[in-house]
């Protein structure tokens, strides 16, 4: 895959440059062209600053990797730890509105990725040669399985460290309603907020362990102490 996002890269031309720069950069992480990526990456998400300010957060997890797997070419610092530095740094810069953003970027199907890169090679099977067009859809899906597994398995820990940092999240809260059925719920708040709250509350019947607070972490980052019930005979709720 190396040698053929580096033949890929030396002929492909496209405009707008916003266009180009979102096909080069991964066809760059896949030649190993890191420091290049990254900063294909950086100019990048200044262009949909102005253009699409929604679709830089989608980005973020391509320009901590791209930066991660520079430092490891170039210290001893193996990828998992650069990842976790460059995560950190990069967090530790963000207001509660825009991790909350951020973070579901860094999710993903890491089967589905894997299968779609499978059914993508098996196209070109015992072919003699390749289309720029079939090179480029080869090579988007090859990297974003590659990134997918590569952090995907760091990102769990990482968020819930974030979080710690920027919440109190009590997962086995008990409410007991007015006929005196008990209910297992999550309660997220802000550490920031020293008065009383406003809430937000979900009923749900879909339960996950652990618990998903993904939801009402961005309930949080609004403001608000945000609050997932689940009815009974799910999660803790008897």
């Amino acid at each position: 895959m190396p040698v053929l996002a580096k033949q890929a890269i030396a002929v492909y031309q496209e405009l707008p440059r916003e266009k180009f720069l979102n096909v080069v950069f991964r066809m760059q992480v896949v030649a190993g062209a890191y420091a290049q990526a990254s900063s294909s990456l950086t100019e990048l998400m200044a262009l949909r600053k102005i253009t699409d300010s929604m679709g830089v957060p989608r980005l973020l997890p391509f320009a901590i990797e791209a930066k991660s797997r520079a430092r490891e070419l170039s210290t001893n610092i193996l990828f998992d730890e650069a990842f976790r530095q460059e995560f950190r740094q990069t967090f530790s810069q963000f207001d509660n509105m825009r991790a909350a953003e951020a973070l579901p970027w860094f999710g993903g199907n890491l089967n589905r990725a894997r299968n779609d890169f499978r059914a993508a090679l098996e196209k070109h099977k015992g072919k003699g040669s390749i289309t720029l067009t079939d090179a480029i859809d080869l090579l988007r899906k090859y990297h974003f399985f590659r990134s997918l597994d590569a952090w995907v398995r760091l990102v769990d820990s990482l968020a819930a460290e974030d979080d710690a940092r920027r919440y109190i999240v009590d997962k086995d809260v008990t409410i007991m309603t007015p006929d005196k059925t008990h209910l297992s719920a999550i309660l997220v708040r802000p550490k920031s907020a020293q008065e009383t709250r406003p809430s937000l509350l979900r009923f749900t019947i879909y339960a996950e362990e652990p618990p998903d607070v993904a939801q009402p972490r961005t309930s949080a980052a609004h403001g608000y102490a945000a609050v997932v019930a689940f009815t009974r005979g799910k999660a803790h709720s008897p």
